[in-house]
């Protein structure tokens, strides 16, 4: 079995999680790690870098946003070993490393496909999400007016301080945070919310998974900034045009049991 690793080096608590990933993978897998968290571990490892990684199983030492940034270079199944603060996306904590890791050499796992969200702006293909597409105004306290619509019809328009665009497993994120529903990841779709809407009939949408999303800026001299899973930034200026469908692509997790609603719990509380 062929697996990956992934940290981000700078934390010295999950260079010594990743530490233990090695020396227990080490004759059992075909282990290959992240290039810049190779120079970081006790013993010389094979390395290369995440995007060109070529791995059964992708193990991520972090939290949410580093694993956010392994979907977004990788397309390996994730397994995450939590080291954040919610780990909504992890699977097992360090403590759990032992027996998660035997579970996974030994095939004693499945693996859970979630919808993520294609992006394009003017045209320009941008990274799929997993969490979500934010369009926030580049500037505090200025209001943009967007006009926001589905398959080529004008649905609503909109002025706040910008526009969340999430899939289930970002409902639980930043779009939960702004008042958006809390959609079992399980349920595919889209759920479309308001940033700090100035209007009393803005309200929170949920839409098919089939629905392709057009929105643009509809002032002069207003600036917004296009956030993918808040890993990437693109500037959005008026009269540029945010296309939002349902990628070809699925975030994949490894998973031993069916437990959102556990997480939610424990997360939350």
């Amino acid at each position: 079995m062929r697996i990956g690793l992934s940290a981000r080096p700078g934390d010295p608590r999950r260079v010594k999680v990743a530490n233990h990933v090695v020396q227990f993978l080490h004759g059992k897998a075909d282990l290959v790690v992240e290039d810049e968290l190779a120079k970081h571990l006790s013993e010389p490892v094979a390395s290369a870098p995440l995007a060109d990684m070529k791995v059964d199983v992708l193990v991520v030492v972090g939290g949410d946003g580093t694993i956010l940034h392994a979907l977004q270079q990788n397309k390996a199944p994730v397994f995450g070993i939590n080291m954040g603060e919610l780990g909504f996306l992890t699977e097992i904590e360090p403590i759990e490393l032992a027996d998660g890791l035997r579970r996974v050499l030994s095939g004693d796992y499945f693996v859970e496909h979630r919808l993520k969200i294609a992006a394009s702006l003017n045209n320009k293909r941008l990274p799929d999400a997993t969490n979500e597409v934010a369009v926030k105004t580049k500037r505090i306290a200025k209001i943009l007016q967007f006009e926001v619509g589905w398959n080529d019809r004008e649905v609503v328009r909109l002025r706040g301080d910008g526009l969340i665009v999430a899939t289930p497993t970002g409902s639980t994120s930043y779009a939960m945070s702004a008042g958006g529903p809390i959609v079992d990841p399980r349920v595919e779709c889209f759920a479309v919310v308001p940033l700090a809407a100035f209007s009393l009939s803005s309200r929170p949408m949920v839409l098919p998974p089939d629905t392709v999303l057009q929105a643009r800026i509809m002032q002069r001299e207003k600036e917004a900034i296009v956030v993918v899973d808040g890993q990437v930034e693109v500037e959005m200026h008026e009269g540029d045009r945010l296309t939002l469908w349902a990628s070809e692509e699925r975030a994949r997790f490894v998973r031993f049991r069916q437990h959102f609603y556990h997480r939610l719990r424990s997360r939350l509380s």
